[in-house]
């Protein structure tokens, strides 16, 4: 209830009228005791209870007591789902949009689904994956190897990383004769799930964050604006003439020159620039500060983070050149509370913006002291949060492409697969992914065959044993491939011959196929040739 008091208080003074019919109150434990709804917290705002949510939804992602985020997947697989319906509009066997179009359809309309929030609940992808790896071990013979790695009595779906740490450290201390550890701490041994908090800690780990310092949350509390405006600062982020970046540097030179002609005539002038490489990482801020009354210029180079975004660099830059100039160390204070104490002390601040690598002195100048300041001590350079929560969702994207990288048959791309006419592009496509109609395996699996048996050599037929096993069709084969050549060799060779081949042994495929596989495909199949 206290921080409720605080947050109604923070209301009144911002003239903000709740809708307590839309908040709601959800008890998050991994007690499972408590979880569920089996506990339900009584809270008041503006003397309203507050009703129980167990999945509250907050900005698009849905919580559950336990914070696993397992409702949240769930929804967004089926809206995945949905969405990829969409797709099926857009093309089919014969006709439709090239699978570059595609793609793209599928990056901005169903992938982008994933990547809002995948910080947040991505952060269960791994440990979850532990569980289905354990059911797959216990199925293994005594005499595998792989039996030896988990325990039965504990699933390691149930334990968390630094309990395994610690236990292999145990094993190690008893094989060596020494006394073993004590756990790493009072909570390795949880009996629950890894909370949130934990997850997030080995992610940030994984992240390549956890060991840099945490720039302290800078909450600054300004009046209302109908308290008063002190004025005295400017933003300009236009010129008088508009210009593209794609402008000779002389036509964007000449724009920003009149623009700074407009400005005042300024007591202290101050270049800024920030540099990090790739926008991610080794962020250096530099600055040319130029007192014209003084006829003297000052230049000012600070390290942004090991792990940073350009914007970061930027307002790092802006920062320690403020803080220079109102005669404070280190940049102590935001940005934003620096501007306001130049204009309490009555000085006119005007930020405007110039466009880079224009031919401009000043600004060049800011860009070489920014390069430099990368080379600084990175390590001793706080982490923003911004910046953290972006290191974390490319982590998390990174292990996405990896698991499904893992996961295809043939991840690199079959060269000429763009060039190929629609029928070809497609059916190269399914064979890529290992989920072919040509094969016994995949109509099995959707029911449109009794086995997954080859019918001309009767071992279990696939995309591989289509494309390099199977004996029936050696000397099509040999005649494009050689002898004996791998999956890895036909896919990423020449795409036509894969569709030469396809072509030439598709008539005893076609022949040996269900007769309802081949009402359902038939008005998919292309007239084969031998």
């Amino acid at each position: 209830m206290p921080c409720l008091d605080a947050v109604d208080t923070w209301l009144r003074r911002w003239k903000v009228t709740p809708s307590v019919t839309k908040c709601t109150a959800t008890l998050f434990t991994l007690d499972l005791r408590e979880s569920g709804g089996k506990v339900k917290p009584h809270l008041t705002l503006r003397g309203e209870e507050l009703p129980y949510s167990r999945n509250p939804t907050f900005l698009g992602i849905k919580f559950d007591p336990q914070l696993t985020f397992a409702d949240h997947i769930d929804d967004l697989k089926a809206k995945m789902s949905r969405r990829r319906r969409c797709l099926q509009a857009l093309a089919g066997k014969t006709w439709g949009s090239h699978r570059r179009t595609i793609r793209a359809a599928y990056i901005g309309y169903i992938r982008a689904l994933f990547d809002y929030g995948a910080a947040v609940f991505g952060t269960y992808a791994a440990p979850s994956l532990a569980g289905t790896e354990y059911q797959r071990v216990i199925r293994l013979p005594p005499s595998d190897p792989g039996k030896s790695l988990f325990r039965k009595e504990v699933q390691p779906r149930l334990q968390h990383r630094a309990y395994k740490a610690w236990q292999r450290t145990c094993d190690d201390a008893t094989a060596a004769g020494r006394p073993p550890p004590k756990p790493p701490d009072e909570t390795a041994a949880l009996p629950q799930r890894p909370c949130l908090r934990r997850v997030g800690k080995w992610l940030a780990e994984e992240a390549g964050i956890e060991e840099l310092p945490v720039e302290p949350m800078a909450f600054y509390s300004c009046d209302p604006p109908w308290l008063g405006h002190r004025g005295g600062i400017t933003f300009r982020v236009d010129l008088p003439v508009a210009t593209r970046r794609s402008d000779p540097p002389a036509v964007r030179r000449e724009a920003a020159l009149r623009a700074i002609a407009e400005l005042p005539h300024p007591d202290v002038t101050i270049w800024s620039d920030g540099s990090a490489r790739g926008g991610t990482e080794q962020g250096g801020a530099g600055a040319l500060i130029q007192f014209h009354h003084l006829n003297r210029e000052e230049t000012v180079r600070a390290p942004a983070g090991a792990v940073c975004s350009s914007l970061r660099a930027e307002l790092t830059a802006m920062r320690e050149a403020l803080a220079a100039v109102a005669g404070l160390e280190d940049g102590e204070l935001a940005s934003t509370k620096l501007l306001n104490t130049l204009a309490e002390n009555g000085t006119e601040t005007v930020l405007q913006w110039v466009p880079g690598h224009a031919g401009l002195d000043g600004n060049e100048t800011a860009d070489r002291l920014a390069g430099e300041a990368t080379a600084g001590d990175q390590d001793s350079a706080p982490i923003d949060l911004s910046s953290a929560r972006a290191a974390v969702t490319r982590h998390v994207r990174e292990l996405s492409r990896r698991r499904a990288t893992a996961a295809h048959p043939h991840p690199d791309p079959t060269p000429g697969h763009d060039s190929l006419a629609r029928w070809g592009s497609v059916t190269l496509s399914q064979l890529r992914t290992g989920t072919s109609p040509l094969t016994r395996d995949t109509l099995h699996k959707i029911g449109l065959a009794a086995d997954d048996k080859c019918p001309a050599c009767g071992e279990t037929d696939s995309v591989a044993h289509l494309l390099t096993d199977c004996p029936a069709y050696e000397a099509a084969r040999r005649r494009r491939w050689g002898v004996d050549p791998r999956l890895v060799d036909v896919l990423g060779g020449p795409a036509a011959k894969v569709v030469a081949f396809i072509e030439g042994v598709g008539a005893d495929r076609a022949a040996a196929r269900p007769a309802c596989a081949a009402a359902l495909l038939g008005g998919l199949a292309r007239p084969w040739t031998t």
